[in-house]
């Protein structure tokens, strides 16, 4: 009994304190003298405490890929039936080197994951099944704890998980793990933040507004911002969603096509990157796509030991240097001439100035920097320089 009421103690104290289920997994495999793991249904999240070895992993993905579509069947339908109880079952299962210890996790009379212990330390049959059950029934309290966000939807518990490394990667499978997701042929990540380039803050209604028409979408709110998994199959809807971006002043990062729900996290930090890149190149709504600032992410994936400043143009120095020492404007005025692909009309009234003091500052460009704004070569060089500029700044 004193075990029970001390175990209680440490786990509540844990769930008042934050229900970190790190923590939680952590403080069950002291308490259990095993590894520990705690999964949604249908694998959609796993936390492993500590000291869960690696080779159960292993064992788990093996065994997968030796079963034949039968032997997972019933053996999934015995799985579910041991869990669905909620009492502490030790199963052996097959292919598998370790039995295992599990017991289902229930909130409000309804199944919402469950436990899992290799037998690594203690013999399975040695440990208290009323510690299993207080163990087990602690998550599903953590669950409440954070706001329910992986019960409402097991969509966006994927999401996350993915999004957070709280998935483990050997365990990507798609037939298995993301049945919602199956008929998803290609994806892309949308990345936008909680406030508009103008300062104001995003409704829920604001951003239903703008992701109206994807075929489509999950978002949710991560970091600072909001992170959009989307299909992509029909181009005029970014036409679209591009138009409204522009219209109520939101800048949206949007990755390459990718094929693998795995490659989730790193297209995200694409769409993040070009978010940033595009506000430094002065875009300030709308649509920027990964493909247009890939040379941007090149640059900011240098070594450090490398001294980009060496493949800058000198005439960039030139230019940076002429400005400080009079007070002058032309890098900044190169820079927009560039990125208003030398639009007259579109670069004075962007930046509210007149057509012929731009014209007066481009000719003046060519005739102190000698630059040739026909010459193609030239203009990449510049462009190039720029973006180095910029990074390295």
């Amino acid at each position: 009994m004193d075990e029970l009421i001390n175990a209680e103690h440490l786990l509540m104290q844990e769930v008042l304190n934050n229900a970190d289920m790190q923590s939680l997994v952590n403080i069950s495999a002291k308490l259990l003298g095993n590894p520990v793991a705690f999964h949604l249904l249908s694998l959609t999240e796993l936390v492993c405490s500590d000291d869960f070895p690696k080779e159960v992993i292993e064992d788990f993905v093996n065994c997968r890929i030796r079963s034949t579509k039968e032997e997972i069947t019933k053996w999934t339908e015995t799985f579910n039936a041991s869990i669905a109880n909620c009492k502490p079952v030790i199963q052996s299962w097959p292919y598998m080197r370790y039995r295992h210890l599990v017991c289902g996790s229930g909130i409000r009379g309804s199944l919402v994951g469950y436990i899992t212990m290799p037998q690594i330390g203690h013999p399975l049959e040695e440990i208290n099944p009323k510690l299993v059950e207080l163990i087990a029934k602690t998550y599903g309290i953590a669950l409440i704890m954070n706001e329910d966000s992986h019960i409402k939807s097991s969509e966006h518990s994927i999401l996350r998980g993915l999004l957070t490394d709280t998935i483990n990667s050997n365990y990507l499978n798609r037939n298995i793990l993301f049945p919602s997701f199956g008929n998803l042929k290609k994806y892309r990540m949308l990345w936008f933040l909680q406030n508009t380039t103008d300062g104001k803050p995003l409704y829920d209604q604001d951003v239903n507004e703008l992701l109206y028409g994807l075929n489509y979408k999950l978002n949710i709110l991560f970091e600072e911002g909001y992170a959009v998994l989307t299909d992509e199959s029909d181009d005029k809807h970014w036409e679209l969603i591009s138009a409204a971006a522009a219209k109520k002043h939101i800048l949206i990062g949007v990755s390459d096509i990718f094929y693998r729900i795995t490659d989730l996290k790193k297209n995200f930090m694409n769409a993040q990157n070009t978010l940033h890149y595009a506000a430094m190149a002065g875009k300030t709504s709308g649509i920027a796509k990964f493909d247009d600032f890939k040379l941007f992410h090149l640059a900011s994936l240098v070594n450090d030991n490398l001294d980009l400043s060496d493949y800058m143009m000198n005439r960039i120095k030139e230019i940076e240097q002429y400005d400080i020492k009079n007070s002058s404007e032309y890098l900044s005025t190169l820079r927009a001439y560039l990125h208003y692909n030398k639009n007259v009309s579109d670069m004075s009234e962007a930046l509210f100035i007149h057509k012929n003091t731009v014209l007066y500052r481009v000719k003046r460009l060519q005739e102190l920097f000698h630059i040739d704004f026909h010459d193609c070569n030239q203009l990449a060089s510049l462009v190039c320089s720029l973006i180095i500029y910029d990074n390295h700044r």
